[in-house]
Formats: structure tokens, sequence, C-alpha cells
């Protein structure tokens, strides 16, 4: 949670996209007072429990690593946190890139999940590790930030 704290604490971050709701994630974002819209995309089961425990979180259910793509999501955001369905993590910071400034990505040490499908343009967008604890967080930045 400490990267997350960062964020919050040096950049105005009012408007969440989470791919990936968790009873950590989601509660620290209803606790510092964000509009939290979360995707559960592995288990419909676990975004019923999310719901109840943070009724004031949106909450959206797209099992599988693709069905996100139709769902109507906001053109932007504050921040998105990538913490979803393992076999899509990279194309969700791919979309993010588009639609915020701040990236957050959730077990970034292993290779498993294919970060390298990331297209990331180091010219455009700055990021560091969190490899303190496991798993590791990745934060991409904007530059113009």
């Amino acid at each position: 949670m400490g990267t997350l704290i960062r964020m919050f604490k040096n950049y105005p971050v009012k408007k969440v996209l989470e791919f990936g709701c968790g009873e950590y994630s989601t509660g620290f974002f209803l606790a510092h007072g964000a509009d939290v819209t979360s995707i559960e995309m592995q288990d419909p089961d676990w975004a019923m429990k999310v719901t109840q425990m943070f009724p004031h979180a949106k909450i959206k259910v797209a099992i599988g690593p693709d069905l996100w793509c139709t769902l109507n999501l906001e053109e932007r955001y504050d921040l998105i946190f990538v913490d979803g369905h393992g076999e899509s993590r990279p194309e969700c910071v791919n979309w993010a890139f588009e639609h915020t400034d701040i990236v957050v990505a959730h077990d970034t040490q292993t290779d498993w999940y294919g970060w390298g499908r990331v297209k990331f343009d180091p010219e455009e967008w700055e990021s560091w590790t969190n490899t303190t604890v496991v798993p590791w967080t990745t934060v991409f930045l904007r530059r113009t930030l």
C-alpha cells in the first residue's frame, strides 16, 4: 500500500478505475475519498462480496481476460490500478496509457503476466518499481505531470 499512499499524497487522485477489485485496494481508494469503478475479471462471487463490503464502489463484472473491453468506461481517470485477470494485465496497462496520467501495475516481479507486451514509451512516460516488498508494484507517470 505504500505505493498507493505515495500516489494519493503527491497527486490529486479523485477518480479511480481498478482492474480487479480487492478488499485492500478498493477499500484504500474509497477511504481516501476516490470515486471508484472496479472491474472484477475472475470471480462473480468475489465481486458480490466486495460489493457488500464497499457499497459505494461501482463494481462491474466482466469475467475473463477480454470482456472488460465491452464495458462502458469513462474516457479519463486520475489513476488506473491494474491487478485483474492475469492473461490481460499488459493490455489493461496499454489501454490505461490512453485514459490516465497515472498507471499502477501490481505483481510486476514475474514475467508470467506477459509484461513484455506493455507498449511503454519512455519519452512520454517515466516508470519506477517498488521492489522493497513482494509482490512488486510498478508505477507509470506521464511526463507532463
